[in-house]
């Protein structure tokens, strides 16, 4: 037993409560990582099983590794990759709001970006598919990690920010395995674990109590404590908080309103006499808790701000088993089912491989005494290297008179390769049965069709049977979102400036935590570069929206913004200046480099920035012209609108000019009659309008694809000049090797004349 000198009395019951979890949990979790690390053997491409490799290398057997398994595995992993989540926020209560949402959505964005998350998602479920299970951590850092001790401190150095990290080896987290959520998010409490030797753990604590450690404290410490090492636990549990618990009920007022609150809050926790409590329950506060411990003594401890553990769990397919002994946790990785048919394929292929090497080697027949030993040896050597000929006796001993001695011979062996393909071919069928992959072609492959949808619907046909592992992914990022919902307000409870990521990957600065005007002091208007809240607190709901890969985000933005501004009636409503951003729009999303980015600018001034740069005279003096066009657009405009305007004018002029001559009967039947000459005045005017619009529209149109084709050409051009600069450096590369083959040869011709020059003459003559 572990002496009650060396350590604080009042860390002994969560002491005992720490090795009795751990213990029960590392035996629970172990077939678990049993199964997974040979799916890691899989998974790096060694299938053979390690005794029987060690037996066919012995033999001089091969052992081929064919992997049928990555490549499927790949697919799952890539398509995260490629199409990624985002975390959406939506205000709920407590005084949350639209702004908050959107701040709590565009500082997600800002939290994964500045901490690499993608890196740490696509672990997770990377791991989940190769070995059935994989963790993400959130942690907290202070905003300036490197600080100048000789500069003068300030409040910003105590300001901390959420980091969403990565568990490279899931090996080392030990959770809680009563948890029944696929997210992980109603664990009690999880461990990390991470090894340290006597000699480290002594430098890394020097003030520990306990520096050596005795037979009995290896064995009080359910194996975290060896001879050799020392494994370090950060311990992660949940304790009731007696501050955090509340009374909350619903009350009735002596008008009768009724209104819920927290009986706390009143002094005795009663309300004010005249109030009825009508219903009432007892919340439990929960606080979360870390300890660092050697499973023998508590090393650091700390409090954790929020309410959940920071960890989610991504998982494989889970299912509960029982084996005789009562249920039983199991969770398949992707790899877990392919194992075997991996193995038969690998033994097929080695098959194949083998017959062939043993066709090759297959023996010769002689009659004893028809070869001399060098003829013998001659005929081994045949085997690995050309031999050109092999001389046989005429006879042998006991041999009949005139019997000729018969050549040596080979059995004929045929390898049955095309059986063995055959069956190799089921094998591999069986792993993407396995695996959740379709091996039957769907009627688009049938049809051998190449349309963007045919494709579509064969990658989907193909994710089906995998997408539990998507499924599982998509839970464990809600679950990092609802932990960051309720990390945010806690660590950034100061006011600062934070600098943020919208949606549109732009950033912006905005101001929390801000003190409210005084009395009298207005609010500070916002302005485009900050924004301002005067508090981020409140509760929000959490969902995960799937965005297309960044690829397909572009064509269908280019298709739709196409559509729109290849309807003139939607061009009109939104007026020309809108329009033009349009047109801006769908040039820069063509992503037409630095062309696209000089048209856009013509469209649209605003989207200035990579000037003319880089684009030859002549596109330069066209892309000159269709500006002026545009301008000489706009000005027709504005004077088609000035003189709308005069006529206007004009007309209630004359109406006021009838009212004023008393003429009440005859006003009536002249101001119906300039009604209808106004009416058709004004259609003759939007007619015009329309007209010349079209017209200089149909100009800068026509304009800009005389531009595209002249660029074509020139980029025609361009390459055609730089294959022909690539034809003449090839040839002369060629005649260059050409060269250098010949110098060789007479080199080496004159090297062998001297040698033979060099030899005695009898040498020379044999």
């Amino acid at each position: 037993m572990i002496s009650t000198a060396q350590m604080d009395p009042e860390d002994l019951p969560i002491l005992e409560e720490i090795q009795d979890r751990y213990k029960e949990n590392v035996d629970l979790l172990a077939p678990i990582k049993k199964q997974g690390d040979i799916d890691m053997r899989f998974v790096d491409g060694d299938p053979w099983d390690p005794d029987e490799r060690r037996i066919r290398e012995a033999a001089m057997r091969p052992c081929l590794k064919m992997d049928e398994i990555n490549q499927y595995e790949n697919q799952v992993i890539n398509d995260i990759r490629a199409n990624k989540r985002a975390v959406k926020f939506s205000p709920v209560g407590d005084g949350a709001n639209d702004a908050t949402a959107r701040f709590y959505g565009d500082l997600m964005r800002e939290v994964e970006y500045r901490s690499n998350a993608q890196i740490a998602y696509t672990t997770a479920l990377a791991n989940a598919v190769w070995r059935s299970y994989g963790y993400v951590r959130l942690t907290t850092r202070f905003q300036h990690e490197s600080v100048d001790t000789d500069a003068e401190p300030t409040p910003e150095l105590l300001n901390q920010e959420v980091w969403i990290e990565e568990i490279a080896d899931p090996v080392s987290i030990v959770p809680d395995m009563t948890f029944k959520r696929p997210d992980m998010s109603d664990i009690q409490f999880l461990f990390v674990l991470e090894e340290r030797t006597h000699k480290e753990f002594s430098k890394q604590f020097p003030d520990a109590k306990i520096q050596s450690f005795t037979p009995e404290m290896m064995n009080k410490s359910q194996g975290m404590i060896t001879a050799k090492s020392v494994i370090l636990a950060e311990y992660w549990h949940l304790v009731d908080d007696a501050e955090r618990s509340k009374t909350l009920a619903l009350v009735r007022s002596p008008e009768g309103e009724e209104t819920t609150v927290f009986l706390d809050s009143f002094t005795g926790g009663k309300p004010p006499a005249g109030f009825e409590v009508l219903r009432s329950r007892k919340i439990i506060g929960q606080a979360v808790k870390k300890i660092l411990t050697n499973g023998v003594e508590v090393l650091e401890r700390s409090d954790w701000a929020g309410k959940y553990i920071p960890f989610a769990g991504c998982f494989g397919k889970m299912l509960w088993r029982d084996k005789g002994s009562g249920s039983e946790r199991i969770i398949h990785s992707m790899t877990r089912l392919a194992r075997d048919p991996q193995m038969l394929y690998a033994y097929y292929e080695t098959a194949i491989a083998e017959s062939i090497r043993l066709s090759a080697k297959f023996p010769y027949f002689y009659r004893r005494g028809s070869l001399t030993p060098e003829s013998l040896l001659q005929l081994q050597q045949s085997y690995d290297q050309p031999v050109v000929a092999i001389a046989v006796e005429g006879t042998y001993d006991g041999a009949p008179p005139g019997q000729e001695i018969p050549f040596p011979q080979r059995a004929p062996f045929e390898p049955p390769i095309m059986s063995l393909s055959a069956g190799a071919e089921g094998a591999r069928r069986a792993i993407q049965a396995a695996m959740g992959q379709s091996f039957l072609p769907t009627q688009a492959q049938g049809r051998n069709e190449k349309s963007g949808i045919a494709l579509k619907q064969i990658k989907d046909a193909g994710q089906q049977g995998s997408y539990h592992f998507i499924d599982s992914y998509n839970h464990m990022l809600r679950h990092v979102g609802v932990m960051c919902e309720d990390l945010f307000d806690q660590v950034y409870d100061t006011e600062r400036t934070l600098s943020v990521i919208r949606p549109d990957g732009t950033s912006v600065l905005t101001r929390i935590n801000a003190q409210p005007p005084a009395p009298g002091q207005a609010q500070p208007p916002e302005t485009p570069e900050m924004e301002t809240l005067l508090s981020i607190k409140g509760h929000h709901a959490v969902t995960i929206s799937v965005g297309p890969s960044d690829d397909s985000e572009r064509e269908a933005g280019t298709d739709y913004t196409s559509s729109i501004v290849s309807s003139p009636e939607i061009l009109q409503m939104a007026g020309p200046q809108k329009a033009m951003k349009l047109l801006a729009l769908v040039t820069k999303l063509r992503n037409l480099g630095p062309y696209g980015d000089a048209i856009a600018e013509i469209f649209d001034p605003s989207q200035a920035g990579t000037g003319m740069k880089d684009i030859p005279p002549q596109a330069q003096e066209m892309l000159q012209q269709a500006k002026q066009l545009m301008e000489a657009l706009k000005q027709e405009n504005d004077q088609l609108k000035q003189a709308m305007q005069t006529k206007q004018v004009e007309q209630q002029g004359k109406l006021e000019q009838i009212a004023a001559q008393g003429k009440v009967d005859s006003s009536l039947s002249a101001q119906s009659d300039l009604t209808k000459i106004q009416i058709e005045e004004m259609k003759a005017a939007q007619q015009s309008a329309e007209a010349s619009h079209t017209q200089a529209l149909d100009r800068v149109m026509a304009h800009l694809e005389m531009l595209k084709t002249s660029l074509e050409a020139q980029r025609l051009e361009r390459d055609d000049h730089e294959a022909e600069r690539q034809r003449v450096h090839e040839a002369e590369m060629a005649e260059t090797d050409h060269q250098r083959a010949l110098e060789g040869q007479e080199t080496a011709h004159e090297q062998q004349l001297d040698m033979m020059q060099a030899q005695p003459p009898s040498e020379a003559n044999e």
